[in-house]
């Protein structure tokens, strides 16, 4: 979809050449390297056009199905009023007016050389100039965008043709070859295997440098050019991953169906289906995809291993995301199926194999069996050498073996390796996830200010794509939970719950149950916290039900449930003595000292406190202190539980941990002290993207520089810049560092 500043421009415009303007400067923000603009949704082009201006674009590219043309395709009333002058000049100019327009790049050099191939004079160009069409420099510039486009699309196919092939020869440089080979796709009448080798370097090139839309257009218009059907297939197989990495699940169908129509062997058949797997998993049909991708494995187990394999990660990764909304299969067939599939594999220090070990020994032989095989995964993950491809498909099983094993230092790495291996690849879909990643481990560790940033760019990510934005802006569900905003969090849970139930989707069930606990508990709302921590850890989803156990053990003490407190303690104390982080063994011990209650509790707080503090949850060290200071102050060691709580009022209050730090204040004053003012954060007036585009300009990133990264235009940042100046009281980027806080927990 066109950002909101396009979508400003065409708002509201009755004249349908000025609407095109703004739809032209969409797609040229886009051939800069914004592929969030890249494609236009049928809804933005009707409100912008009012169904007036692009008279000629097919349903496929209205429908985001395929990228809009170049040049953009007009009406027919709009075309004829441009091509009234310049059917009035003479032939040889309006020939060169064609292969100017062909050409958008506007480089008059190559226009010259182009003309003179077409046997052009001099006299031809200084007609075209002189009918105020276009203007020669430097650059070739028509005087109204619309004007290409009516010259391009009101010439005959066998015209369009020539001009291209005049522009292939011209681009004679050893920089110029994916041009070149680009016109002369445009320029060939039918197939041509030399020329589509030419485009399939080019794709190449493009995945290099990060482009995913361009290597997937080279490789489909590759794939037109051939004559043999299965190397066509196998092109365009490439396109449709190319396209999928876009996140433009649309496009990537349309191109997975041109693939399966023409697929006759086997191994291009299953290559399809793990391909549909993709698609769907776009279109967010979680059921049926962890099924699907096992049928895919199973269709290449003869044929090729590591396709096979490949398919098994993405069923484990489909049911790690729908779990008991799994149909036609189940996660012990799947893990069944993966560890077979590993014992006719020799490199066991693979990557790939790593990753499936670690899920599949999960799921088939429970966590103290998994432990070493979470850790190599984890591991192999951040260090390993690995394509951007296997980046992005071993994430899921990566993340989840950190938060398993409670390693928050893997965790963030993991995540800071898939946002930098999408931002260099320039896959949206991939970025997303990464910054997710990121945005709970700012959460964990009490970076309150910029999970919210990330979270933030996740929706806008969601908004540009158009890949459920609704769902994506419910995804800071815990960070509303821990800032006690409780009317917010409440409904946003409810929400979450009823679309991620209707999307079969556990880990959003499973999100909305865990910060209702931590709502609930801040509160003091035992029962409630209780019925949300059970239903969480109950729901035994790897990666994210052990995330549960802590609140449901206080939650059980808290509500007088003693035996299911214990039962809870029994069973976390395993994983946790397995895995020995720092975040699992201090967690254990402060539930300990709760189910205890007893003169042991105070050991159990202190060695919880010590192991926390070797750890970056800072908001984790506040409640223990917590619950240590309210356990001392039912002791009536007042002044010993004034010095806990006083201290975890503090870290809650600078973190922005509201409800806890209120729960807090409220235990000092029933110790007979006073909870200091605070005085109040700046940049809680800041939005999520004004304090993500001030970090990022404090740490001296320039406007092109923070544009590119945050996938808006340097426009947009100096606006944002303003504002942030204004709430914030300065007047320059050096002085953002002394007004912005230091992130707690940062190394």
């Amino acid at each position: 979809m066109p950002d909101k500043a396009v979508v400003s421009l065409t708002t509201g415009l009755e004249d349908p050449e000025k609407v095109t303007v703004a739809l032209l400067v969409a797609v040229g923000a886009a051939e800069e390297g914004r592929a969030a603009m890249m494609f236009l949704t049928k809804e933005a082009v009707r409100l912008a056009t009012d169904g007036t201006t692009i008279g000629t674009a097919c349903d496929g590219q209205l429908s985001d199905r395929e990228p809009l043309p170049d040049p953009l395709p007009l009406g027919p009333r709009i075309e004829a009023s441009f091509l009234r002058q310049v059917r009035e000049m003479p032939a040889a100019a309006q020939r060169l007016l064609l292969v100017a327009a062909a050409d958008k790049t506007g480089d008059a050099a190559v226009l010259a050389r182009a003309a003179s191939w077409l046997g052009l004079s001099i006299d031809a160009m200084q007609e075209a100039e002189a009918s105020g069409l276009l203007h020669v420099g430097s650059n070739v510039e028509f005087r109204h965008p619309l004007i290409r486009s009516a010259v391009y699309q009101g010439a005959s196919s066998s015209e369009r043709r020539e001009a291209n092939r005049a522009l292939a020869a011209a681009l004679d440089g050893e920089g110029d070859s994916d041009r070149r080979a680009w016109h002369s796709a445009l320029a060939s009448p039918g197939p041509d295997e030399l020329i589509a080798a030419e485009l399939e370097s080019a794709a190449l090139k493009a995945r290099a440098r990060g482009g995913c839309i361009a290597e997937a257009t080279f490789l489909v218009r590759s794939a037109d050019l051939m004559a043999d059907e299965s190397k066509r297939v196998s092109r365009l197989l490439g396109a449709a991953r190319a396209a999928l990495l876009t996140a433009n699940a649309a496009w990537g169908e349309t191109i997975v169906s041109r693939a399966a129509s023409l697929a006759t062997d086997p191994l291009q058949k299953a290559q399809v289906q793990m391909l549909d797997g993709e698609v769907r998993t776009l279109q967010g049909q979680n059921l049926e995809i962890p099924a699907l991708f096992l049928a895919a494995a199973r269709g290449f187990a003869d044929l090729d291993d590591d396709l096979s394999l490949e398919a098994l990660i993405g069923s484990v990764d489909g049911f790690m995301r729908s779990y008991h909304f799994t149909t036609d299969t189940t996660g012990s067939e799947i893990a069944k199926t993966a560890l077979q599939a590993l014992e006719v594999r020799d490199a066991d220090e693979l990557l790939p194999n790593r990753q499936i070990r670690a899920a599949a020994t999960l799921i088939a032989s429970g966590y103290v069996e998994a432990v070493p095989a979470l850790r190599a995964a984890s591991l192999s993950y951040r260090n390993d050498p690995a394509s951007a491809e296997e980046i992005y498909h071993f994430w899921g099983i990566a993340t989840m073996a950190a938060a398993e094993l409670w390693d928050d230092e893997a965790f963030e790495a993991i995540a800071r390796r898939m946002e930098n291996a999408a931002r260099e690849r320039g896959s949206l879909s991939a970025l997303q996830r990464g910054l997710l990643g990121l945005a709970k481990s700012d959460l964990i560790c009490g970076r309150y200010e910029s999970s919210a940033s990330r979270y933030a760019e996740v929706q806008d990510i969601a908004v540009a794509l158009g890949g459920f934005p609704e769902f994506f802006g419910l995804l800071n569900v815990e960070l509303l939970a821990w800032q006690g905003d409780d009317t917010t969090t409440r409904s946003t849970a409810l929400t979450l719950s009823d679309i991620a139930g209707k999307m079969g989707l556990a880990q959003g069930l499973i999100e909305s149950q865990i910060a209702l606990a931590v709502l609930e508990i801040a509160r003091g709302n035992y029962e409630d916290a209780f019925a949300a921590a059970k239903a969480a850890v109950d729901a035994r989803a790897i990666g994210w039900s052990i995330q549960g156990y802590p609140d449901l053990i206080e939650a059980a003490v808290r509500s007088n449930k003693q035996a299911i407190a214990e039962t809870a303690l029994d069973e976390f104390a395993v994983m946790a003595l397995t895995t020995g982080t720092p975040v699992a063994l201090g967690l254990l011990a402060r539930s300990r000292g709760l189910v205890a209650n007893d003169d042991s509790s105070r050991s159990h707080f202190d060695e919880s406190i010590a192991h926390l503090s070797r750890s970056v949850r800072v908001p984790e060290v506040a409640r223990t202190q917590l619950v240590y200071g309210e356990w001392l102050r039912r002791k009536k060691q007042r002044s010993l539980a004034r010095e806990q709580l006083n201290a975890a009022y503090e870290l809650f209050s600078v973190v922005g941990a509201n409800a806890f730090a209120e729960r807090a204040r409220r235990e000092l004053m029933a110790t007979g002290a006073r909870a200091r003012l605070r005085q109040l954060n700046t940049t809680k007036d800041l939005t999520p993207r004004e304090y993500q585009i001030a970090q990022l300009a404090a740490n001296r990133a320039t406007s092109r520089e923070i544009a590119a990264q945050l996938f808006i235009s340097s426009n947009t940042v100096e606006y944002h810049l303003r504002k942030v100046f204004q709430k914030l009281g300065v007047s320059s980027r050096r002085q953002l560092s002394s007004v912005l806080p230091a992130d707690l927990g940062e190394k």
